[in-house]
């Protein structure tokens, strides 16, 4: 594997371990951001900002102007001002490096708060100074490191009011620790969930407060002919929440500001203007703390249930998710390159899932009771995998079951996304469920059809014989399968797309009340065709139906290949409208 050049092997390890561990931890970081806005996507953009680090780049100067220009939000910014200075001159003894490091780090921030991310830094340049930085001292700096994130709670009004340490602290602490264990050796990790109990979940209205109602949350790149302080104080001057790293010419910055074409005017007349992204301040579809913490319980689900990030935080569903490993690394399912799967598949790159490592659930299922009083966990049908297996058996050992309901759905892709949609909906009027009945009674009307475009991937992945793909490719037949208990089963061949998209047509029709109920139309690399093709054909046979599109999950995708698509319904339930809770 290629390595940046001047980077100890190890340390490139070292910093790839903490990019992973943190990843493990966004969507805790998610629900308990509130600072400085309560946007819900620390843990995004942080992942977003560092992924970098997971590829290979030919110097360590190529890897630091990647994370310069892959750094979103005010945790992103400054995590990567912390990362140039640790890049700039890899042969210098780590010490000095940390200390430039939080020194770009501090200098980026407009106006630095204690609490921050920028506590934790300045408690790692006096923690690597009293114990040193080696496989004694480290249990010492990392002990240093943990008190930071936790006296963040007192340090700042607004995580007092809401009972939470901060989040981009706490997303710091856990990069720093794996990647320092792994450079002295030493395997300890700190217990998130345990060390900081009573602190990872939004428990008091205050939070409300920290939300905006309106705003903009810019990130741009300007490169100019000179940084002088003056410039620097005028772009500190056009926004809120501002964060200014600088690497020679370029200037990347990130704040808030209420008149986004404005400020574009206004960088553009200090340089070249290279990059200018925009998003809402708030987001419409993001965690709701008032809801999730409400005393409802907190409904969970796989990935591999083709649900979206995007639309579960809509639902207020927190997702668990699959690994999809490439040949050039690996990330979560709903955040991986898509696009990089389709052309890895085709390549005849070996492209295989897998799920989180043990310990990495373990602390998930922690963190999630930390959060909710009671937890739902619908997961994919144990025949695909062994979540149902591993989390059972974690709830019976902690003694929690009565807290930790775990289902087996028996399904997977579309079919548990459809089902998990509803449970959410129900929850969202209100009614209390009996989870289990529920989930069981939705299940038994589901169904799904997932269109296979060639046999190839199937066989790859050793889920057919080559010799009856060969066979099936040679009649140019096209299989129509549905996730069941029992495993993938299929249900029809087809000659063509026309003949699959006739027997969807037929499907649909044949449903009640002409298609009342809720489809999920679900695509791979060919959204434009199932768009165009396949949702107006839908419409005309389920006329009645909502109709919902969306990717279809990549657990299933890179087994089914590029191609694919699918139909998952749920027809509409007669009264009662849900099975009371018991």
């Amino acid at each position: 594997m290629p390595l940046a050049d001047g980077l100890n092997p190890t340390e490139l390890l070292g910093l790839r371990a903490g990019y992973h561990r943190l990843r493990e931890h966004a969507g805790l970081l998610d629900a308990i951001n509130v600072f400085p806005v309560a946007d819900a996507d620390t843990g995004q953009n942080l992942v977003a900002s560092l992924a970098p680090l997971e590829r290979d780049y030919p110097s360590s100067a190529e890897l630091a102007r990647a994370l310069l220009w892959s750094a979103l939000g005010n945790s992103g910014n400054i995590g990567v001002g912390f990362l140039q200075g640790l890049l700039e001159q890899p042969d210098l003894p780590l010490a000095e490096r940390f200390t430039r490091g939080a020194t770009l780090a501090r200098a980026a921030v407009a106006e630095p708060r204690p609490g921050t991310m920028l506590t934790v830094l300045e408690r790692l340049l006096e923690a690597a100074d009293r114990f040193g930085i080696g496989r004694e001292g480290f249990p010492s700096v990392a002990a240093t490191l943990a008190e930071a994130v936790a006296e963040t709670t007192a340090r700042m009004k607004l995580l007092a009011d809401c009972g939470v340490v901060d989040s981009g602290a706490l997303g710091l602490f856990v990069f720093l620790e794996e990647y320092l264990g792994v450079l002295t050796d030493c395997p300890v990790r700190t217990d998130v969930a345990k060390r900081f109990r009573g602190r990872l979940a939004i428990l008091h209205p205050a939070a409300e407060a920290r939300d905006s109602d309106h705003g903009s949350c810019i990130d741009a790149m300007v490169e100019v002919a000179k940084v002088e302080p003056e410039l620097l104080a005028a772009i500190r001057g056009l926004g809120d929440s501002v964060v200014v790293v600088q690497s020679h010419h370029l200037l990347k910055i990130h704040l808030h500001s209420d008149d986004p074409e404005r400020l574009r005017h206004e960088l553009g007349a200090l340089g070249r203007l290279l990059r200018f992204d925009t998003s809402a301040l708030v987001p419409e579809a993001r965690h709701c703390a008032g809801r999730t913490l409400s005393g409802r319980a907190k409904l969970v689900t796989d990935a591999a249930g083709s649900l979206s990030r995007e639309v579960a935080e809509s639902l207020g569903v927190e997702l668990l998710e699959s690994y999809v490993n490439l040949p050039d690394g690996s990330g979560p399912e709903t955040q991986v390159d898509r696009n990089a799967v389709w052309s890895a598949l085709r390549a005849g790159s070996r492209v295989t899932t897998a799920q989180a490592p043990i310990a990495q659930r373990h602390q998930r299922f922690a963190a999630l009771l930390e959060r909710h009083e009671r937890v739902v966990y619908v997961c994919v049908g144990s025949v695909f995998t062994g979540n149902y297996a591993a989390a059972a058996e974690w709830a019976r050992r902690q003694g929690v079951e009565n807290r930790f309901l775990v289902l087996d759905s028996g399904v997977a892709s579309g079919r548990l996304a459809v089902v998990v949609r509803r449970l959410a909906e129900l929850a969202e009027l209100g009614r209390p469920l009996d989870h289990a009945a529920e989930t069981e009674r939705l299940l038994s009307r589901a169904d799904e059809l997932i269109f296979i475009d060639t046999l190839e991937y199937l066989a790859r992945g050793g889920r057919l014989n080559r010799a009856s793909a060969w066979f099936g490719g040679l009649l140019g037949l096209k299989p129509v399968i549905t996730p069941t208990p029992q495993g993938a089963r299929r249900v029809a061949m087809a000659k063509s797309f026309e003949g699959q998209l006739e027997h969807a047509r037929r499907r649909l029709q044949a449903l009640p009340d002409r298609g009342r109920g809720l489809v999920l139309l679900q695509y791979t690399d060919n959204e434009e065709l199932v768009r165009e093709r396949v949702l107006p054909v839908l419409r005309e046979a389920a006329s009645e139906a909502r109709i919902e599109v969306g990717p279809l999950s990549l657990t299933t995708a890179v087994h089914t290949g590029p191609g694919t698509w699918a139909v998952a319904f749920l027809p509409l339930l007669t009264d009662p409208e849900a099975t009371p809770c018991s």
